[in-house]
């Protein structure tokens, strides 16, 4: 961005008081609509530290901690709008001049269907750790007892049926922005606020297999950041429990809606985190209009607990990004790769047909376990969390934790004419080679056979972030989506 950049998308153009509740019902919108609009979420990843996420699932593959199984499994939490402050004890009423629940619900979900533009701005809390029994089960900490507490700050601005913005700050983790228009997501990061707008967005491509709400998918997938949010609350209301009763918060009136999780997440299996238990507590006035809502998730390994404040009708401003604000290779670190030059960074000349360059980065010499900073080369078959996979890790051969010597039950792996090294796995749990090439060290974690992993290292070449690799017909075809 810089000079002759638009006005701050986070001031309140309308001048709207700072507090819910002072609109009768949601005002026109100045932003256009657009057809086939896909509902939008916010997702925080965090390690169990707070640190920035660097994984995704947990199938205990990976050489010492890294490749897929090795990284920090992601903790997901669906940032949706909720009003701020705490439901307070209130008493049941009921009476001649009240509505019922029900009819409170339904006029509920008549205001989102009608719902235009909005501006929102929250906090909340993601425990994560050996929680043990959910709530609702007797609230007691697992065995261990330790648990890490990751707290949270958001804002943003939100325009029906297909527009939102959305900025969250976990603190010591950083700061990320999340930008939908029309279906396209865009996500930037920064450890500041302040630094963002010196950040490029990444545009985001969804994998094949995955799915909208709309098309029939869960409403809160972590595989795909333009499912749940604001713009989910239809769904979202569509899937609760009706409530039998309600209770009131000052004027608000308070309706508490269960959700099953099964109705509102993909597969545990599929994603490495498991609710079993969700409450949607809506705050509402007396004709429907939503103050806003407060999400808690609880499972045997995270507790989440989001509480977001709500203002109708402000003026947004939200478009996507302009083409010289975009990254065109998001997902590689060129400052640090250009910037390592312990040894030449070899890579395969060509990866097996539908794999993408999913990863380039450089790991720092305490987080790697020779103890040297080696340069991670992460290629993936797209739609799949659990297979297609080659983690490359390449170090120079001076690092002093370099251990030559096989490990027992490994064989010799030599691919090409200049590498020589060893292989050891199986089928059901991947392979490990390591062989050397010059003065280049490259390890690399797949469930390739070694068959097929001598065919793709069999030549190699400089990494080049602008390079597209070939491809290799006719290997890794079971992990490949067809």
């Amino acid at each position: 961005m810089g000079d002759g950049e638009a006005p701050s998308p986070w001031a309140n153009p309308s001048g709207a008081p700072e507090a819910p509740g002072t609109e009768s019902g949601p005002p026109a919108s100045d932003v256009p609509a657009s057809s086939g609009a896909t509902p939008t979420w916010v997702s925080a990843t965090t390690s169990a530290g707070g640190d920035p996420p660097v994984g995704t699932d947990g199938s205990g593959k990976g050489k010492g901690g890294k490749g897929k199984g090795g990284k920090v499994a992601l903790i997901v939490v669906a940032l949706l709008v909720v009003i701020g402050g705490g439901v307070a004890a209130a008493l049941l009423l009921g009476g001649e001049d009240e509505p019922t629940a029900a009819e409170l619900f339904a006029a509920s979900k008549k205001f989102v269907a009608q719902a235009t533009t909005a501006t929102v701005s929250g906090s909340g809390t993601v425990e994560t750790g050996d929680l043990g029994q959910a709530p609702g089960r007797g609230d007691k900490v697992g065995e261990s007892g330790t648990t890490v507490v990751q707290r949270l700050k958001l804002k943003g601005q939100v325009a029906w049926p297909d527009r939102s913005l959305m900025r969250l700050d976990l603190g010591s983790g950083g700061v990320t922005e999340a930008l939908v228009v029309a279906g396209e997501v865009y996500t930037r990061q920064a450890e500041k606020a302040a630094g963002l707008d010196d950040v490029l967005w990444a545009k985001h491509e969804l994998p094949p297999g995955v799915v909208n709400p709309d098309h029939g998918g869960p409403i809160l997938d972590p595989n795909d950041p333009s499912s749940g949010g604001p713009l989910a609350l239809a769904e979202l209301l569509a899937v609760a429990k009706a409530p039998k009763t309600f209770t009131r918060d000052g004027s608000a009136y308070v309706l508490a809606l269960d959700l099953d999780p099964k109705d509102v997440l993909p597969d545990p299996e599929q994603t490495g985190v498991a609710f079993d238990r969700m409450t949607l507590t809506l705050r509402t006035e007396k004709d429907g209009r939503i103050l806003g809502y407060t999400l808690v998730q609880r499972g045997d390994s995270v507790h989440s607990d989001i509480t977001v404040n709500f203002v109708w009708g402000a003026k947004v401003s939200i478009e996507a990004p302009a083409s010289d604000e975009l990254d065109a290779t998001p997902q590689v670190n060129e400052e640090a790769i250009g910037a390592f030059d312990a040894s030449p960074v070899l890579v395969p000349a060509a990866i097996p047909s539908g794999w993408l360059l999913t990863l380039a980065d450089v790991a720092p010499a305490d987080q790697t376990a020779e103890g040297c900073e080696e340069v991670t080369i992460d290629y993936e078959s797209p739609g799949d969390s659990e297979s297609g996979y080659l983690y490359l890790y390449v170090f120079n051969t001076d690092c002093e934790g370099l251990d030559l010597v096989p490990p027992p039950g490994a064989e010799d792996f030599r691919p090409g004419k200049a590498g020589e090294g060893y292989v050891v796995g199986s089928p059901d749990d991947g392979w490990l080679a390591q062989f050397v090439v010059g003065g280049t060290v490259i390890q690399a974690d797949t469930d390739l056979n070694p068959e097929e992993l001598a065919q793709v290292m069999e030549r190699l070449v400089v990494f080049d972030p602008g390079q597209q690799p070939g491809e290799i017909a006719g290997i890794g075809i079971a992990t490949q989506v067809g």
